[in-house]
């Protein structure tokens, strides 16, 4: 009698740092991203050094190359499931494949061989072209002899490419990937000053300057 009942204490909530800690900068993410490394290995190395900014999160992927579970996704982060769209061409691989010079239709017809692989497409864009060439004539024979010139044309594979890495032109740095051995064996490795890891998804559609090596 004459006790006052106090209401329980509702439950915390989680701490603001908690909270923000399960949250990665999209635009961090895409810059670790275009330097060709998996998004769950960008996501997974900005929340290892608490969303402390691209570099602190591309020194913690070179230091943790050779952890075996590097790719492994966070226990609270689920890998993504691929949506109905994923099966059309990007239109952005498109127009960044067309801007090197190829018509829209080898474009799209190498981006739906490739699954939309923009690199693999480029591969095949370039390794194809004397196919492409084969096929018109056979459909315009008139226009066959127009094209002997072009018959003995020889075959080049892109091997390497050299990128800049900054928010705009005044800052960053240019950045080197290079293709060790040839076909669907090859693999790309990033030269980043004295640091060399690989690539595993290089993006030359970003580079500025493009090396090729002559395979016939």
């Amino acid at each position: 009698p004459g006790e006052e009942l106090l209401p329980e204490d509702e439950p915390a909530d989680a701490p603001a740092s908690e909270q923000q800690e399960q949250q990665v900068d999209e635009e961090v993410v895409a810059q670790l991203e275009s330097m060709g490394f998996p998004r769950v290995r960008c996501v997974k190395a900005i929340k290892k050094t608490g969303n402390c900014g691209a570099e602190a999160a591309m020194n913690w992927i070179f230091e943790h190359m050779e952890d075996p579970d590097i790719d492994a996704p966070e226990p609270e982060q689920q890998p993504q499931q691929p949506s109905a769209a994923s099966s059309s061409v990007d239109p952005a691989a498109v127009e960044q494949l067309m801007a090197m010079g190829f018509p829209k239709d080898r474009v799209e017809r190498a981006l739906g061989q490739t699954s939309g692989d923009a690199n693999r497409a480029l591969d095949r864009l370039l390794s194809s072209a004397d196919d492409d060439d084969d096929d018109n004539a056979a459909a315009n024979p008139e226009s066959e002899a127009s094209r002997d010139d072009s018959a003995n044309a020889s075959k080049f594979e892109l091997t390497g490419f050299v990128s800049h890495k900054g928010t705009s032109v005044h800052c960053g740095h240019y950045v080197a990937s290079i293709r060790h051995g040839l076909g669907d064996t090859g693999k790309w490795f990033l030269f980043n000053d004295s640091k060399v890891v690989e690539q595993p998804e290089p993006q030359p559609e970003q580079a500025y300057v493009y090396f090729f090596t002559r395979i016939d």
